[in-house]
């Protein structure tokens, strides 16, 4: 069963270091809150977690960074999609800390979620 919390902005930094040490590696999809028409709402699909840092001195203001791992095929790069000036942080989480969903809202940017996805079954 998982557990919903918002995260203190005085624990963001150490929070988010040590979700990123628990999940890195699991495969996730990165979806923004944008308005119809604006663009596609899904920037990363089935890619690998780098890490979700904060840095609260950007070079402009405080921001989430999320990093991904490139997919397969041709095209395939890494990612880091950046949220300015978060103003919220939230995480699903399984009892034993394993990610389910990690959201961020901000005013600037909208809402961005970072959702994870069911891993492969081992072969038999």
């Amino acid at each position: 069963m998982a557990l919903t919390r918002e995260i203190p902005r005085e624990r963001w930094k150490d929070d988010l270091a040590a979700f990123s040490e628990r999940n890195a590696g699991r495969p996730v999809r990165v979806e923004v809150e944008i308005p119809p028409g604006e663009g596609e709402p899904l920037i990363a699909e089935h890619q690998p977690l780098v890490g979700i840092d904060f840095d609260p001195k950007g070079s402009e203001a405080p921001a989430i960074e999320i990093a991904v791992a490139a997919g397969s095929g041709r095209a395939a790069q890494n990612l880091t999609h950046v949220i300015n000036n978060p103003a919220q942080v939230w995480v699903d989480q399984e009892v034993d800390g394993g990610g389910v969903a990690l959201k961020i809202t901000s005013r600037e940017d909208g809402a961005t979620t970072v959702v994870f996805e069911p891993e492969p079954a081992l072969p038999r």
